[in-house]
């Protein structure tokens, strides 16, 4: 503040919390008066220049909107890969099984031997049991 500045002494209603801030800030960093601390909110104070809080807000509504699409885009390519792989997933499996259990066979067929006893006896079923 210059020397030869003119100042007016005007009286403004504030809220008691508005006091409260202003106490607060009056003691931090370098203490100064509180009517220092009010002409300095006015000073930084323009209407006509957007808020950065406005901004701020306005970056994380867009930020929000962007997820929740790819949230969305996600979600539907899930349930298309699933409704594409699994069928052909099951499918695959169930011939590696197959395929299996004939290597299986082929290379033990005794062992077919003991399925047919332990399903149909040691007779092979010959006997009207099953």
């Amino acid at each position: 503040m210059e020397a030869d500045e003119k100042y007016l002494r005007k009286q403004y209603l504030l809220s008691a919390e508005q006091v409260r801030k202003i106490e607060r800030l009056r003691t931090r960093g370098d203490p100064v008066g509180a009517t220092e601390i009010v002409r300095r909110a006015i000073d930084a104070y323009d209407p006509d220049e957007p808020s950065v809080r406005a901004e701020d807000a306005a970056a994380l509504d867009a930020m929000e909107q962007a997820l929740q699409e790819t949230r969305a885009a996600l979600s539907a390519i899930r349930e298309r890969v699933a409704a594409q792989t699994a069928p052909e997933m099951i499918a695959e499996r169930e011939r590696g099984v197959a395929d299996e259990i004939r290597a299986h066979y082929a290379e033990h067929p005794e062992a077919l031997d003991a399925l047919g006893d332990m399903l149909f006896g040691s007779d092979g079923g010959r006997d009207g049991r099953l």
